[in-house]
């Protein structure tokens, strides 16, 4: 009887052991985030809401602004209406500057007047601020790429072309999930380039840019964006 009052001790011991650490790594796990290993996806769609789709499209519009295509503004209230590239060329030939403008000098950069519907900086701001987080705002915007002046909006006269070999019609760009949580999404663009724009027996090169969007009291918000056209 002792024999066997012993043994059942043992073995209730060994139970209530397993229980415990079962219990345990149940409690790991739930403190873990969402999306701790990164997951490779072909579509936003198949990790991001609506919402963030559509601040991720308007970024995607806005941030060539600040990677050398400043004098876009002219024409981005068109973009923004998902206007086409000959009534761009149309609205600047209607309305595109004089060629004996005189720019307005600013530590070494020269600026030009805004000829576009954007006309204040605050307008450019409220827009910017509607896709970015106020501290990502103010470092894109940071050399300054827009002043204001006089009542009038002016742009950096700067230019600088795109990727080389980036055909996203062929290649598109892939998403690298990295992590995702009520607050934070951090995942990879991974954008497609050849090495030849004419040589069919080309190779396939990819860059990899980082990206973070954050949950602010006014919705989601992109504190890190880039695009494989334009980012290095």
């Amino acid at each position: 009887m002792k024999r066997y009052l012993c043994v059942l001790l043992i073995l209730l011991s060994i139970g209530c052991t397993a229980c415990d650490h079962a219990d345990a790594e149940e409690q790991l796990e739930s403190d873990l985030p969402e999306s701790e290993i990164a997951i490779m996806y072909t579509d936003l769609s198949e990790f991001l809401s609506e919402e963030q789709i559509a601040v991720y499209r308007l970024a995607e519009q806005i941030l060539p602004l600040f990677l050398g295509a400043p004098d876009s503004v002219n024409t981005l209230h068109l973009i923004l209406d998902g206007a086409d590239v000959q009534s761009q060329l149309e609205y600047l030939a209607e309305n595109g500057q004089q060629a004996d403008i005189t720019p307005y000098s600013m530590n070494g950069i020269n600026y030009l007047p805004c000829i576009g519907e954007f006309q204040h900086l605050a307008e450019l701001e409220s827009l910017c601020l509607s896709a970015f987080t106020d501290a990502y705002w103010e470092e894109l915007n940071g050399t300054p790429v827009f002043i204001e002046l006089d009542g009038q909006l002016y742009h950096a006269d700067v230019a600088k072309g795109s990727a080389f070999g980036y055909a996203p019609s062929e290649h598109p760009d892939t998403y690298e999930l990295i992590s995702k949580s009520d607050s934070e999404i951090r995942f990879n663009l991974i954008g497609h380039y050849k090495s030849s724009n004419v040589d069919a027996d080309y190779t396939l090169e990819t860059c990899t840019f980082p990206i973070k969007m954050v949950l602010t009291e006014d919705g989601w918000r992109f504190s890190r964006f880039a695009i494989a056209s334009r980012s290095e």
